[in-house]
């Protein structure tokens, strides 16, 4: 690795960070807020396309939305499994934000995403991990055919499209700016949610916004997206009872498992040897209680970046948080696609070019009866005249830009083709 490389990765990263963060090489790439630490994979550093710098916009974006990890699990969810499915439905919100923000990000996320690996229906026991697997690369892809292998996950997937779609346009301000009556949207989204260490933190506007935009995703992952996620655990629990009820030797693999690894196994057995559509009619003699114990370690080894990287030792499931604008969600996608050749959004770019622009002091207007400043000259002619002592009054009246700019299109001929579009 070079360290003149993760250096430049800093400089970088002082750029785009609002805030000092640590940029450190490790085995994988992750975003830690409890060490206040970005970690890029090695092999991403040696890397000769912009891989790295894919990683760490990646991670800014993490940076910049993600704040689920300050908000209360639900008291009657598994914390691990809640924690990791938030994650991956996260994964469209962060990058969203980021092509958003800078939209120069697109190439090396694309470069970033085109290390990602490539998951065939073997590479997965359980429905419940195809789904999450899809949930946390749905706007890189247009279809995953893993999920024909896994007919409820695939199910859950449509179902929660439209949810997904709006959890990730659920974003702060891309320009950071604060919106109106941030403090009541605060008390009334945020409070409630978060952990009681978090209640007394002092926070900036710039944070208050991105917490407000994080609550209420975490609202709408809660009501439409962790249903389905749910199912499909209860799913693959009805799939371990039936494929221990139908075979006595993983009957007896179970009973015997002791530790939580041998429970692991137990419960992988089971899944590959299980339907993955179960009838009607099916026999179900092992007690679920225990069915989901075996689930759990069996989850427990499979929620992590290690077991999730398989085809990709740098890639972990907790760094898959990121999504490239173009790419998201597949149908919306192609919807926007064309709707922007048919019509260019010239309102969008008046947008940009406005805010781009350093405003002047607010103008004001005199000979009002009431204001909220003194007209100077106006208060010393009523003086002076006795007349209209009344309307010695200022009041804002509008924001001029100091700048103007045009935009001079060349579309001649030698411009023809992909440089005019």
């Amino acid at each position: 690795m070079s360290t003149s490389q993760l250096d430049l990765l800093r400089a970088l990263g002082r750029g785009v960070l609002a805030q000092p963060i640590d940029i450190v090489a490790d085995d994988r790439t992750a975003y830690s807020p409890a060490e206040n630490r970005i970690l890029v994979a090695r092999s991403y550093l040696d890397a000769s396309s912009p891989v790295a710098v894919g990683a760490l916009l990646h991670e800014t974006g993490h940076v910049n939305v993600s704040r689920y990890n300050l908000f209360k699990v639900p008291s009657n969810v598994w914390s691990k499994l809640w924690l990791q499915s938030l994650n991956a439905v996260e994964e469209a919100r962060a990058n969203l934000f980021m092509t958003r923000r800078w939209p120069g990000a697109q190439a090396p996320l694309a470069a970033l995403f085109a290390t990602d690996p490539k998951f065939t229906g073997d590479s997965f026991e359980s429905a419940l991990l195809a789904f999450l697997m899809a949930a946390a690369a749905c706007d890189r892809k247009a279809s995953f055919d893993f999920l024909d292998s896994f007919p409820k996950a695939r199910a859950a997937f449509v179902i929660t499209a439209q949810a997904r779609e709006l959890y990730a346009e659920t974003l702060p301000p891309a320009d950071f700016s604060a919106h109106p009556r941030l403090a009541d949207r605060y008390d009334r989204l945020v409070k409630p949610l978060l952990l009681p260490a978090r209640q007394d933190d002092a926070v900036d506007p710039v944070e208050a916004e991105a917490r407000c935009a994080a609550a209420s995703a975490y609202l709408l992952f809660r009501q439409h997206i962790w249903p389905e996620i749910w199912a499909l655990f209860c799913h693959d629990r009805d799939r371990i009872v039936h494929a221990l009820s139908a075979a006595p030797e993983l009957r007896a693999m179970a009973e015997r498992a002791n530790n939580a690894n041998a429970r692991g196994a137990a419960a992988q057995q089971a899944l590959r040897r299980a339907a993955t559509e179960l009838p009607d009619d099916a026999v179900m003699m092992w007690p679920r209680r225990r069915a989901t114990r075996l689930l759990r370690a069996y989850l427990d080894r499979a929620l992590t970046p290690a077991a999730l990287a398989t085809a990709s030792a740098t890639r972990s499931f907790e760094r898959r948080a990121g999504i490239s604008y173009r790419a998201l969600r597949a149908a919306a996608a192609a919807r926007r696609a064309a709707a922007a050749a048919a019509a260019p959004d010239v309102e969008a770019l008046v947008t940009v070019l406005r805010r781009a622009l350093p405003r002047s002091p607010r103008q004001w207007q005199g000979g009002f009866r009431s204001g909220s400043g003194i007209d100077v000259a106006a208060a010393m002619q009523a003086a002076a005249t006795g007349r209209d002592s009344d309307k010695i009054w200022l009041r804002r009246s509008r924001e001029m830009p100091l700048l103007a700019v045009t935009i001079l299109v060349d579309l001649s001929g030698s411009m023809g083709g992909k440089k005019i579009e």
